[in-house]
């Protein structure tokens, strides 16, 4: 089956600011909309309103040709008179005047009062498809001099026989600053109604999220307070039962040493004895589940920027995989589990021999020990874990190009199925499999919040996690910590 791969992202948001980033994306999204759509109607715009100046255009040099080509036709000479009326005028590129040049069958003019050709205007090489005989009209655009012409050609015939072509024409240049305009405009308006999109929307999201922040900062306090309430009688449960548990032990003990108590009397007192045990020691492992639930929520509680409080030093990541690698290595070695922690301990050639990461010790130990822990219980005897670093440059998209390290823990163990992979770093979400206990007082598999806590502290040090995995092959976690400025 193919690999999967599920990346939770960091940073963290900002203090006291839990919906920042769906505040972001709304935002976002509702600006990336209307620019589109503004986009869209801005070009729209510009290019219908240049089609129709254009075609207007042609529409009226259409008129002046055809009427100098009936003038052609019907006094067999050019419509002015020709080039020996008096003193020409040159045309001016400026104007947005209109010309008419004739041409004769072979391309010669034969009346060019403007002067048009002086100025470089391919007017033959304009009329010759019509002069082939190859179209009896044609709207050629045509660049001289960085002046732009807009030229319509028309065939004059005489008793069915081409005598010549008409053309007129004439300069797009104040079109052409027209069109520059009205770019200018359209590109204000289009600024101007961005930036009111974007300041109602900041000011809509504010409102419409208000609530809900509100709500779920009431939320947060609740599972504070709650858990806080709760971590001083668990703590004394777990004490009484300790205790309950100690006497009754002592009380078997010296059961079995006195010589008094024998045969059925013995059996007798301790059968309910040792049920009684048993259950007090179920009670002290139910309690260590609450309390770990109990420090999982408050973890979670909190704003991951309050992680700031604790003591943030720069922390040589390799030897803090070599401390956690080497405590766990012995309940490794129980299980039947090979560990391998080479890659990520010794550099490889090239590679520094000290990567240091920003953050809190404690805590990332917590994210490695968690993700090993969780590898173990997913893995059968006689399985493998590894772990790797490798360090490279992630690419972000806010042009955030520092260098990374990629710790990865992958095992040999059972997978993760498609449809739970997106949902693992999620809050209390658990899936039923083999898992195995790691602890002779473990009876629960874990509270559903040690992947939740792995993600919480991975975003809390700026980094992203992810998750790749393969049904009956294996799982692979992998933490991106940025390093610490050099």
């Amino acid at each position: 089956m193919p690999r999967l791969r599920r990346w939770v992202n960091g940073p963290a948001d900002p203090p006291g600011a839990p919906f920042a980033a769906a505040r972001r994306r709304l935002i976002f999204t509702s600006v990336a909309v209307v620019a589109i759509v503004l986009a869209v109607l801005t070009i729209a715009i510009f290019l219908y309103n240049q089609r129709a100046a254009r075609e207007q255009t042609v529409e009226l040099l259409q008129t002046y040709a055809t009427t100098g080509s009936a003038v052609v036709r019907d006094n067999d000479g050019p419509p002015h008179g020709g080039d020996d009326d008096g003193p020409l005028v040159p045309y001016s590129p400026s104007s947005s005047d209109t010309f008419i040049v004739v041409l004769d069958a072979q391309g010669n003019s034969i009346s060019d009062p403007d002067q048009i050709e002086h100025l470089g205007v391919p007017i033959a090489a304009a009329a010759q498809p019509v002069l082939s005989g190859q179209q009896s009209e044609a709207t050629p655009t045509v660049n001289v001099h960085g002046h732009t012409y807009q030229l319509y050609v028309t065939k004059v015939e005489r008793d069915g026989q081409l005598v010549g072509a008409v053309v007129a024409g004439t300069s797009l240049e104040r079109q052409q600053h027209q069109e520059d305009e009205l770019l200018r405009t359209l590109a204000i308006i289009y600024g101007v109604a961005l930036l009111l999109t974007f300041l109602s929307t900041v000011f809509l999201t504010e409102r419409a999220l208000r609530p809900a922040r509100l709500a779920f900062i009431r939320q947060r306090q609740f599972a504070t307070a709650a858990s806080h309430e709760l971590k001083t009688p668990l703590a004394v449960i777990r004490s009484e039962a300790e205790l309950a548990s100690g006497l009754i032990g002592d009380g078997l003990a010296a059961l079995r040493g006195s010589s008094q108590t024998t045969g059925n009397t013995a059996e007798q007192v301790s059968g309910p004895l040792e049920e009684a045990l048993r259950e007090t020691q179920a009670a002290t492992a139910e309690v260590d589940y609450m309390a770990r639930m109990v420090q999982g929520m408050l973890m979670l509680a909190r704003d991951t920027s309050d992680t700031h409080a604790h003591p943030w030093s720069d922390i040589d990541l390799r030897t803090l995989l070599h401390d956690v690698t080497a405590r766990i290595r012995p309940l490794a070695e129980r299980e039947g589990l090979n560990l391998d922690a080479s890659a990520a301990t010794q550099p490889r050639e090239g590679e520094p021999a000290v990567v240091l990461a920003r953050g809190d010790a404690d805590m990332l130990r917590q994210l490695f020990f968690g993700l090993l822990e969780n590898a173990m219980r997913y893995t059968p005897t006689g399985g493998s874990i590894h772990v790797a670093m490798r360090l490279e440059k992630r690419a972000h998209l806010l042009g955030d190009h520092r260098r990374h390290a990629y710790i990865s823990v992958s095992d040999s163990g059972i997978g993760i199925a498609p449809e739970h992979l997106p949902h693992i770093f999620e809050p209390f979400y658990r899936v039923v499999s083999a898992a195995r206990p790691l602890h002779d007082n473990e009876t629960q598999h874990g509270v559903g919040l040690g992947l939740a806590l792995s993600q919480w502290i991975v975003q809390a040090h700026g980094g992203a996690i992810a998750a790749e995995s393969t049904p009956g092959v294996g799982t692979t976690f992998t933490v991106a910590l940025p390093l610490a400025s050099e």
